[in-house]
């Protein structure tokens, strides 16, 4: 099933997420560029595809250097992370002069049930419930809350040190690190 635009209302399903659609342009002056780039030419990303226009060429090597960042800029970001204000990349060549120019051009939201077959843990489907009723629930397992000394929200495993000298837990949602070492680092 195709994703559907954005809707702010409150029947959203409880596993949705919003990703938006990017335009990679290429730019420049083309008397820089020694790749096979032509200013203007560009692709498009929604969801995992990628479309170019038909007919229209893209290097492999400049896309080798774009795609990383595509998932990222993909989903939102604070207005201060270097994520949401830098949208030019070099190409990857360093004798060439372009760069491509990504954009978000179009939100879209799809359904976690749509685009994998793992089921969403029980956790966080009753957060997501307890979030569209408006209360999101404190301390749930799996929540990823860090509590001082380190140990994590409900659900936390012992503590184990790791050779950076920072104390991990273990979460049922991933690791949670404590922002100070508590151990010396391994030599």
């Amino acid at each position: 099933m195709p994703p559907e635009n954005r809707s702010d209302s409150a029947d959203r399903p409880d596993d949705a997420f919003d990703l938006w659609d990017l335009r990679v342009t290429v730019v420049g002056e083309p008397r820089d560029m020694v790749c096979d780039h032509r200013p203007g030419d560009w692709f498009e990303v929604s969801g995992e595809n990628l479309t170019l226009p038909e007919g229209q060429a893209f290097s492999i090597y400049a896309l080798a250097a774009i795609l990383p960042l595509l998932p990222a800029k993909q989903r939102d970001t604070a207005a201060t992370d270097w994520m949401s204000t830098d949208a030019e990349i070099a190409c990857p060549d360093p004798h060439c002069g372009a760069r491509f120019r990504i954009e978000r051009v179009r939100r879209r939201t799809f359904r976690h049930s749509e685009v994998t077959r793992v089921p969403l843990p029980a956790a966080l489907d009753e957060a997501a419930a307890h979030e569209q009723a408006g209360a999101p629930e404190e301390g749930a397992a799996g929540s990823g809350d860090v509590e001082p000394g380190g140990a994590a929200a409900a659900g936390a495993a012992p503590e184990a040190p790791r050779a950076d000298g920072r104390d991990v837990a273990a979460t049922s949602s991933g690791l949670a690190f404590t922002a100070e070492p508590t151990t010396a680092p391994l030599p």
